[in-house]
């Protein structure tokens, strides 16, 4: 639920800002995909390779008792890197889990991998290499591409279905008329 015109969104009681990211002038290339992760973390060290191919952008920890703050994805495709031990994890994955075009990554402080964290695309141990790294925001990015085109072709079969549907209807009108020429009108 977003309380209107204050950039704060509230999901099950718990709160999280989302300041309006500074404007910028309009570019002739396509906005290139965003890596997020906070001041001080775990992934600070892991992104830093990333930022050739991502824009990375480094968030602020937020302070005892304030939301986290977060800035809007709009249209940009994100993957947010988080410590698994962050208090703020339920809150980043209840974000994520309803924002289509972002992607969280767990960092783990004692090198578990195992399966990934509930809410999670993929977990690292916080010592991984460059390499991985790479190939999971890689593979995150596709799987917001899939996500993206799936969703599409939904939408687009649900079209088609009820296209079919109206001309079903109009053929069943067709053949119960007798009269050609009220057909013609």
């Amino acid at each position: 639920e977003t309380l209107a015109g204050s950039g704060i969104i509230r999901i099950c009681g718990e709160r999280a800002e989302f300041p309006p990211l500074p404007s910028t002038a309009p570019s002739s290339m396509s906005r290139r995909a965003e890596v997020w992760y906070f001041e001080r973390s775990l992934a600070a060290r892991l992104v830093r390779p990333l930022d050739r191919r991502y824009s990375l952008r480094q968030l602020a920890r937020p302070s005892p008792g304030r939301p986290i703050a977060l800035p809007r994805s709009g249209n940009t495709r994100v993957v947010c890197f988080t410590d698994l031990e962050d208090k703020n994890l339920t809150t980043l994955r209840r974000l994520t889990s309803r924002t289509p075009r972002v992607r969280l990554i767990g960092v783990s402080r004692n090198g578990n991998l195992g399966e990934p964290a509930p809410g999670c695309f993929a977990t690292l141990p916080r010592k991984a290499s460059a390499a991985l790294v790479r190939k999971t925001v890689d593979a995150a990015f596709a799987n917001i591409e899939l996500a993206q085109r799936e969703l599409a072709a939904r939408t687009e079969l649900k079209r088609a279905e009820h296209e079919m549907e109206e001309l079903n209807r109009i053929g069943i009108a067709l053949s119960v008329t007798r009269d050609v020429e009220q057909l013609l009108e």
